[in-house]
Formats: C-alpha cells, sequence, structure tokens
C-alpha cells in the first residue's frame, strides 16, 4: 500500500487556491485517508529499496558516461536507480551517432536479456525505441523526450522545460539593456522548440518590444558553430543569450572575457565556467526523473505515455542569482514563479 509523505500533498495544496473546485472534495480524502486508490493517475509514488530485487534497468546514452553533461546526468539517474529500488542495471555509451537499426539492435538485446525498463537517454533514441517497443509489449520503454507513447509499453520521460523557458525569458527581460536577447539551442526536438517559444514568451511577458534572435546548432557537439552563432548575436546587439546545447555550449561561455554578454544556462549550474557572466542556469534533475520514472515500472503504474515534471515535482529550478539581478528584479521573478505553481500564470497560453 502506498503511503505518502507530508511533501507529497505540497504540490496539491499550492494548486487549491487555483484550480477548480471538482478537485478539491477527493484531494481532501487522499490526504485524510492516503489510500492506493486515491493516487492520481500521472502522479509519481515514492519507494524503498527491497532487499532482494529482480528489477532490471538497462539505458542507452548518445555521449559518455563522463561527459560533465548530458549523458553524465543520465548514468547518474540509472545509479540513483540502482542505489534506491536495488535493481539490477547496465548502459551502452556513446550511441547517439549510431544508425537506428544499430541502435534498435542494442535495444532489442536488452529486452531479450529480461530487462524490464530500457531508457534511451535523448530524442535521438526515440524512433528506435518506439519500433522495438512494438515487438516487446512486456517490456517498458522510455525515450528522454516529447512522445505521445503508445498507450501500452512505450511512453516518454521528459521535463516541463517550457516553465524555465519561461523563467529564463523573464530573466533576460529584466537584465538586458539593449532590449535584444539570444536563444540558441542545440538540435531542435519537439521539447527544445517548446523551450524557445517559451522563451521567448517569458520575454514577450515582460516587454513585447524586446526583439529576441533564436539560432539551433542542429548537434551538440559543434563547438565552433556555437561560438559563431553567439558571436553573430552578440555584434547584432544581442546582450544576454540563453544557451541549451551542451556540451557543444561550454565553448561559448569563454567568450563572455572577450565580448560584453551574459549567459542564462541550462540544465547544470554553469556560473563556476564564467562566474560574473552567467545570471542563473535553468537547473533539471535528471536523476531524480529517471529514478521517478522507474518507480512507475517497478510497481507496475507505467502506462506509455508522456510523463512531464516540472518546477513543483522537485526536479527544477532556476540557480542562485548570486547578485546579477537587483533585489526587486529577484523578488519579481519569485512571484512569477510561485504565479506559475498556482496557475496564476498559464506559460502555455
Amino acid at each position: 500500500m502506498f503511503s505518502p509523505s507530508p511533501a507529497y500533498f505540497i504540490p496539491l495544496l499550492r494548486r487549491l487556491s487555483s484550480r477548480k473546485w471538482r478537485l478539491f472534495i477527493p484531494s481532501l480524502i487522499c490526504a485524510i485517508a492516503p489510500l492506493a486508490g486515491c493516487l492520481p493517475d500521472d502522479s509519481i509514488p515514492t519507494s524503498s529499496p527491497p532487499e532482494n530485487s529482480n528489477f532490471k534497468v538497462a539505458m542507452i546514452l548518445p555521449a559518455t558516461i563522463d561527459d560533465g553533461s548530458w549523458s553524465q546526468s543520465g548514468y547518474e539517474g540509472l545509479q540513483l536507480i540502482q542505489q534506491e529500488l536495488g535493481a539490477q542495471v547496465a548502459h551502452t555509451e556513446q550511441a547517439g551517432e549510431l544508425s537506428d537499426a544499430e541502435k534498435e539492435k542494442i535495444i532489442e538485446q536488452y529486452a531479450l536479456n529480461g530487462f524490464n525498463f530500457i531508457i534511451g537517454h535523448g530524442g535521438e533514441f526515440l524512433n528506435a525505441i518506439e519500433k522495438v517497443a512494438e515487438n516487446y509489449p512486456r517490456v517498458k520503454f522510455s525515450a528522454t523526450t516529447n512522445c505521445p507513447g503508445n498507450n501500452i509499453n512505450q511512453g516518454c520521460l521528459t521535463f516541463r522545460g517550457g516553465e524555465l523557458g519561461y523563467l529564463a525569458g523573464v530573466v533576460a527581460a529584466l537584465k538586458t539593456k539593449t532590449q535584444k536577447v539570444g536563444f540558441i539551442g542545440g538540435v531542435d526536438y519537439a521539447h527544445m522548440k517548446e523551450r524557445a517559444i517559451l522563451f521567448e514568451r517569458g520575454v514577450k511577458s515582460i516587454d513585447p518590444k524586446i526583439e529576441v534572435k533564436v539560432d539551433w546548432l542542429g548537434s551538440w557537439t559543434d563547438e565552433e558553430k556555437a561560438k559563431k552563432l553567439a558571436t553573430q548575436q552578440v555584434e547584432s546587439g544581442v546582450d544576454i543569450i540563453s544557451i541549451s546545447a551542451e556540451p557543444a555550449e561550454e565553448s561559448v561561455y569563454s567568450l563572455t572575457s572577450k565580448k560584453d554578454f551574459y549567459l542564462i544556462g541550462w540544465q547544470l549550474d554553469r556560473a563556476p565556467l564564467a562566474p560574473d557572466r552567467v545570471v542563473t542556469s535553468a537547473l533539471q534533475d535528471v536523476p531524480k526523473m529517471m529514478l521517478q520514472g522507474a518507480i512507475l515500472v517497478e510497481k507496475g503504474r507505467w502506462e506509455g505515455k508522456q510523463y512531464k515534471l516540472g518546477i513543483e515535482d522537485g526536479v527544477q529550478e532556476l540557480a542562485p542569482f548570486r547578485g546579477t539581478l537587483a533585489p526587486a528584479e529577484k523578488a519579481r521573478v519569485k512571484s512569477i514563479t510561485e504565479d506559475i505553481l498556482t496557475d496564476e500564470i498559464d506559460v502555455f497560453l
């Protein structure tokens, strides 16, 4: 039987001030009597590690497990799953540039070897995951990207990146002096496009007159193109760039010593790369997201759909500003964040 901790109800309490009252009664019943049947369909339960587990989780990663970026965060999620659920784990790294047929072969081998949950860590694995999942209905599959799922065994884990995209846009709009800001992304997958669109929406919510420049690398590794695009944006008058293109993006941080502009990082706290030039970073806790997905599978509650986790799930937040914003600006960002959590602001409208 599931027994939620007090922290489970924090998102609920935040929402009660704005959600429709029809949600109040069943939620109150669950708060008073936490029965398994009261748990909302899209919620994430908690779990404690079993003494002896036959639960097996595999992950296929685009780069190396020590890349200091996306692949490493996925691998750390796999380790967290092993630690918290007692799962048997395995992984394949440096698979991002393989053909779909080669990816399918790796994923299928994990299915044949009895793995219960197989994760393709990135949108580049979605096609292969979807195809293999059709032939192994008893195995659960996920890609770390946006997808509708098949409503059976294949779904996707991703962040509500639009929330942070919107907030990053708010910060950029408050910080700019030139009234020109930029966004640079890696590959324009659906969740990345959402991130860029919501960044612009956040900017315009502060000042509709601010100009927003959006560019795409078309890869995650082209450092020279990342520097070229950033240089072009700065030379056009952009004075703050939100960049989400790791690991290629790291080359852009070194440009701040030569050119006068600021950066908003993504996923990790990028302040160490340019301490005086990083306004904040949009932090995303990949390991915690992976764990919550694995718990759903382990408890038999994986529904083969899109699972999006965000600020209220404890997997997203903005890094400290460290003096880069004035007190009034910080207060405004905090107020907007609370409005998003309570649905006073719907960033998707």
